[in-house]
């Protein structure tokens, strides 16, 4: 069913959820038959077909929420300060 194409998947959200967008409808081209297909509603764009950069925006967002990334630059992960070293 063409209103449920385009649904995009990353770390177990979908690309609306990541992209803080909602999903609206437009009328789907001769192929589709007039039925309604479903749009990608960013902020005041709509996209019929969603762009690689929003996809790749979205799998960044994943990215940096599984790492943990909140602006600290990386405190708690773990990681060892330049010079340092771990048997010391």
């Amino acid at each position: 069913m063409p209103s449920e194409s385009k649904w995009i998947w990353i770390a177990g959200r979908s690309i609306e959820d990541w992209l803080d967008a909602s999903v609206g409808k437009s009328t789907c081209c001769s192929a589709c038959g007039g039925a309604e297909c479903r749009t990608l509603e960013v902020g005041r764009e709509t996209f019929e077909a969603i762009p690689e950069q929003l996809i790749l925006k979205a799998a960044l967002l994943a990215a940096a929420a599984s790492l943990g990334a909140g602006g600290d630059g990386g405190a708690g992960s773990g990681a060892q300060p330049p010079g340092c070293c771990s048997g010391a």
